[in-house]
């Protein structure tokens, strides 16, 4: 998590990789670049070193084939970052996604598939429900960024209320969608053939 990069020991690059290795079906992340500002009782790291982590968690992610989570604030760095790389992760889940349709689509021409993670906080924004309208149904996902059963529950109906209100469907519509993309993102055996 970008978060804590400045707080990252050496040979963690090599402690991540043999844990992915043991791992054959686990993802990478959540990774990635926080722009905000310092705040009392939450970690922060220089965006330069968020960048050093960032980039090379994508370059064992890119090498291992593996769909990596990533985090997304106040970062303009981001899409500079993915647009540079010499390869990809075969799939960028971008969590909680509340960004603008028209950098949804520069995303979405990455050489990568890429999903968005719609969760319930995005009905705050008049913004966001357009962007979730607009965004290709085969790319969104239900996130609920919980920690327990009850809350992760509550979060996901919430979530699924936000993108079925915005597409016009019904929950049982939202839930056949939403589900058949995370298959599609998750499926380990997608990852090596797309």
């Amino acid at each position: 998590h970008p978060w804590w990069a400045a707080a990252v020991r050496p040979g963690w690059e090599q402690r991540l990789r043999a844990r992915l290795l043991a791992s054959p079906s686990a993802l990478v992340g959540e990774c990635g670049l926080d722009g905000q500002p310092p705040r009392e009782g939450r970690p922060f790291s220089p965006m330069h070193e968020q960048l050093l982590v960032f980039t090379t968690t994508l370059q064992l992610a890119a090498e291992l084939s593996r769909p990596v989570s990533l985090h997304w604030v106040q970062a303009p760095q981001m899409l500079e970052t993915l647009t540079a790389q010499p390869s990809l992760p075969p799939v960028l889940l971008f969590h909680a996604y509340c960004g603008s349709i028209e950098t949804a689509r520069q995303l979405m021409r990455l050489p990568a598939r890429v999903y968005f993670g719609i969760g319930a906080r995005c009905a705050r924004s008049a913004k966001a429900l357009r962007m979730v309208a607009a965004l290709p149904e085969e790319r969104l996902l239900l996130e609920s960024d919980q920690h327990t059963d009850d809350a992760m529950a509550v979060s996901i109906l919430g979530a699924a209320a936000v993108v079925g209100d915005s597409r016009g469907w019904s929950l049982a519509r939202t839930a056949e969608v939403t589900t058949r993309n995370a298959r599609n993102a998750l499926d380990p055996q997608g990852w090596r053939s797309r």
